[in-house]
C-alpha cells in the first residue's frame, strides 16, 4: 500500500499590517509496520526517547509537550550536547525521516508529552 503516512500542516503568521503564511501536505509511503501513539514523561534527566524497540530505525514523528509550564527540549545526543528543539508549553514539532530516535529533557520538572510515530 502506498501514502499510509498522511501529514496537514498550515502556519499563519500575523504581526502588525503584515502577514505570511502557507499549507502543506504529503503523503508517505511506509515501508516498515511498526507505529505508537499515546503518551510519554519527559524527566529532567537525557533519556532516548521511550518508545517501543520496533521504532528503533528511521521513523516519522510528531511530539506534543502537553505541560501547562515548563519546557522539554530535544537532542541527538545523550548528553544535551546537539539540541536541535525547544518545546515550549503547548508546543509541538513534526520530525520527519529523522534515523534514529532523538533524546528528550524536561526543564525544571517532568512533563508530559504526547508522541505519534511510524516507521519509515
Amino acid at each position: 500500500m502506498a501514502g499510509e503516512i498522511v501529514e496537514n500542516y498550515s502556519v499563519k503568521v500575523n504581526k502588525d499590517s503584515s502577514n505570511v503564511g502557507a499549507s502543506f501536505s504529503d503523503s508517505i509511503d511506509m515501508s516498515g509496520t511498526a507505529m505508537f501513539q499515546g503518551p510519554i514523561t519527559a524527566t529532567t534527566s537525557w533519556v532516548a526517547l521511550p518508545l517501543p524497540a520496533s521504532l528503533s530505525g528511521a521513523c516519522n514523528l510528531v511530539i506534543r509537550n502537553n505541560d501547562a509550564t515548563n519546557y522539554v527540549q530535544l537532542a541527538v545526543d545523550s548528553g544535551g550536547t546537539y539540541i536541535f528543539a525547544r518545546l515550549n508549553a503547548g508546543e509541538f514539532v513534526p520530525i520527519k525521516r529523522i534515523p534514529a530516535l532523538p533524546y528528550i529533557r524536561a526543564n525544571t520538572a517532568s512533563c508530559a508529552c504526547f508522541v505519534v510515530a511510524a516507521q519509515q
